[in-house]
Order: structure tokens, then C-alpha cells, then sequence
């Protein structure tokens, strides 16, 4: 019964708003006039106790907080303006808002402020949002943790990720992992999907917790399905296809994995786009084709990956889709070395002491044996070595 009232209160509402729209040809001024006349008679009869009034005012709450009144209409910001000199803190909070959007930082600051007193949770996060960011006042960490604080003991998700940050980052007081990883769990269940990538993170880098890998694929996967951000789309696409099996007790799905690691590469990250260029090279879970590969590697490459110029290197030295070029292959080998790539170091070491594509060069290959060799590279210290008998 309860929600048949809520319902036929909501279609009224949206009757409401029609007829101000289209009734008697009214100009879009009046239609909002008429609106906020409608509005503030029906927060008296609530304040007298009608109960439908009062059903109705928790509705135009709602709607307000998703925006559906457009403040820039002057009727409509009066009407918020007469309720907050009032008193009423989500009005306070609304105007606080608006005046935020609209770069009006003192008059945000004010409205925040008051309802921000009253214990209006919004409030507090966005008045700690411009502490933290030095909007319209001077930046202060330890005022803005404390809005946080009152805001995220009430359930704000917002506030409860930003106090995450602060004990992680350490702003203005010192770095508490786990502190930072409580909130972010208590925002992340919550669905806000910046504590989820952030838990993510902590989980599979083993910050203020255990490494976990299956935790961390949880919480980016959550994260994956709801925003526009090829990073996570990219560890995602790791987790499933697990290449190097470091990825402990992680679900392997070669369809999802794929999925993930395209999206990713088609949103021009370029870790994606070279990693891909390596699964069509060597035809893991697909087909082999050194076309695609090429193109992925070449994507990567203008995105200055490293070691994409190792790959487009190799397919010049060895012909693989191009016409076989060890002068084209020394070019994109040097790029790569350019940006500290220890496979383009150890192949310049080779190309240098064989003479390939350039003369032979045995002091320029030392050089580049000692790069990759400072790296790691096995081949490239026992070549070292043996030139430098």
C-alpha cells in the first residue's frame, strides 16, 4: 500500500510538472513560476501535517538532488534562497552546490558552511572537497579529513573515499594504509567506483594488506563495468588471460580477458595495444596474424611504449608482415633504447658488434651490452664479458 501511495505521489508530481509545461500556453518563465508556487504550498500543507504533502516533499527532495529543478531559473533559486535563509540545510546544501558548479566559491562556501553546521552529510564532503583542493580558500588537509570525518560516519561514500586518499597519500598527516583501506572498503560497498579501483590497487600491490590478486580482480571488476577508464580495463584484461601465471587463485576467462584488454587498447592505452600486439604475433588464444600485430605495436609505439619499438624492430630484422629492413629494425631498436627499453639495449649490442644495419662498432656494442646487462639482460653480461677480454 505504502508504495502505491509513493508511486501515485510520484505521477502526481509528474502531472504536476506537465501541467506547468503545457498549460494555457504559459511562457517557460511562468511554467516555473507556477512550479514553485506549487512547490511551496505544498511544503505548508506538510508543515500542517498532511501526509500526501508530506510524501510529496521527500519526492521533490529526491528529484531536486538529481537535478531536475534547474537553479539558474530565477523562481526556482529564490525558492531554495527563502527555504535555506530559513534554515533548511538540503536547501543550504543545493545552493552550496550550485554556487560550487558555478566557480561562485564564496557564496558556496557560505551555504556549505551552514548546512555543514546542521549536520548535513553532502555538505560536509563538499565543503571537505574544497578544502582539500584550495577552492575559494586556502588548501587544508587537516580541516578537510575533519569534514571527511563527519561526513563519512554518516555512510558518505564520497567522503569515506577521500579520507582513503588522505591516509594514503599521507596528506597532512601520516600515511595509514590500513585506515585508508577501511575506508575505501566501507565506499567500495557502497559502489563508488574510485574506492573500488583504489581497493584494486592495494590489493594487488599488497598495501596495507596481503597481496591478493583474486580480491583485487573483484574490486576491478566492479569498478570495470561502471567507468571510462582503460587502466583498469588493462589489469582486468591481465587478470583473465593470467599470460605468466603470477596471478594466483585470479579467475582465467580467455573471452574476458580479450574483451578487457581490446577495450582497453581501443581506448588508447598503450600497454594494451602492444601487449595485444604480442598475443596476435605469436597467436596466443587467437589467431596468428602479423598484420594486426603490426598495427597494435605501431599504436603503441605514438603512444611511446618502449617496447613496442622492440616489437616493430624484430619484425623488420626478421621480415615478419615487412619487408625485411635491419637499417629500419636499428631505427625503431634506438627509439627504444631511447626510453630505457633493455631488449632494444641487448639487440643494439648485437647490431653493433655484428655489423647490421651499421658498421661494426665493438666500443658502441659494450656500451649497449652494458645498458641491458644494468638491467638484467643474461645475454647481453655474458657478451659483455666475453668482449671485454
Amino acid at each position: 500500500m505504502q508504495l502505491k501511495i509513493i508511486i501515485a505521489s510520484f505521477l502526481l508530481l509528474i502531472g504536476i510538472i506537465i501541467y506547468a509545461i503545457v498549460a494555457d500556453n504559459r511562457s517557460d518563465n511562468n511554467n516555473t513560476n507556477f512550479l514553485a508556487e506549487i512547490i511551496q504550498k505544498n511544503d505548508e500543507l506538510a508543515k500542517n501535517g498532511d501526509q500526501k504533502a508530506q510524501k510529496l516533499s521527500k519526492i521533490i527532495k529526491t528529484l531536486a538532488e538529481v537535478n531536475i529543478f534547474d537553479l539558474d531559473n530565477k523562481s526556482i533559486l529564490e525558492l531554495y534562497l527563502t527555504k535555506a535563509d530559513a534554515g533548511d540545510s538540503k536547501s543550504q546544501c543545493y545552493l552550496g552546490v550550485y554556487y560550487n558548479k558555478k566557480q561562485n566559491y564564496p557564496e558556496a562556501l557560505k551555504w556549505l558552511k551552514l548546512a555543514s553546521e546542521q549536520g548535513d552529510a553532502l555538505s560536509q564532503a563538499m565543503l571537505g572537497m574544497m578544502y582539500y583542493n584550495g577552492e575559494g580558500i586556502k588548501q587544508d588537509y587537516n580541516q578537510a579529513r575533519l569534514l571527511f570525518e563527519h561526513a563519512a560516519e554518516q555512510g558518505n561514500a564520497t567522503a569515506q573515499t577521500f579520507l582513503g586518499i588522505i591516509y594514503k597519500d599521507g596528506n597532512g598527516i601520516t600515511p595509514d594504509y590500513k585506515i585508508a583501506l577501511k575506508w575505501f572498503e566501507q565506499a567500495a560497498r557502497q559502489n563508488n567506483t574510485d574506492a573500488q579501483a583504489f581497493l584494486g590497487i592495494m590489493y594487488r600491490d599488497g598495501v596495507g594488506t596481503e597481496v591478493d590478486y583474486k580480491e583485487s580482480q573483484k574490486w576491478f571488476e566492479l569498478a570495470a563495468t561502471q567507468v571510462n577508464n582503460p587502466d583498469i580495463w588493462l589489469q582486468l584484461g591481465k587478470y583473465y588471460l593470467n599470460l605468466e601465471n603470477k596471478f594466483i587463485n585470479v579467475t582465467v576467462d580467455q573471452v574476458k580477458g580479450y574483451y578487457w584488454l581490446k577495450q582497453a587498447a581501443e581506448n588508447n592505452n598503450p600497454i594494451a595495444q602492444n601487449l595485444l600486439g604480442y598475443i596476435y604475433f605469436y597467436g596466443i588464444y587467437v589467431e596468428q596474424d602479423y598484420k594486426k600485430a603490426y598495427n597494435w605495436f605501431k599504436l603503441a609505439s605514438k603512444g611511446g611504449y618502449s617496447d613496442a619499438y622492440f616489437g616493430l624492430g624484430w619484425m623488420y630484422q626478421n621480415g615478419f608482415y615487412v619487408t625485411k629492413d635491419l637499417e629500419q629494425a636499428l631505427s625503431y631498436y634506438k627509439r627504444g633504447a631511447d626510453l630505457g627499453d633493455r631488449e632494444s639495449y641487448a639487440m643494439l649490442g648485437l647490431f653493433y658488434e655484428k655489423g647490421e644495419g651499421t658498421k661494426i662498432d665493438l666500443e658502441q656494442a659494450k656500451e649497449y651490452y652494458r645498458k641491458a646487462a644494468a638491467q638484467g639482460e643474461s645475454h647481453s653480461i655474458k657478451r659483455l664479458s666475453e668482449l671485454s677480454k
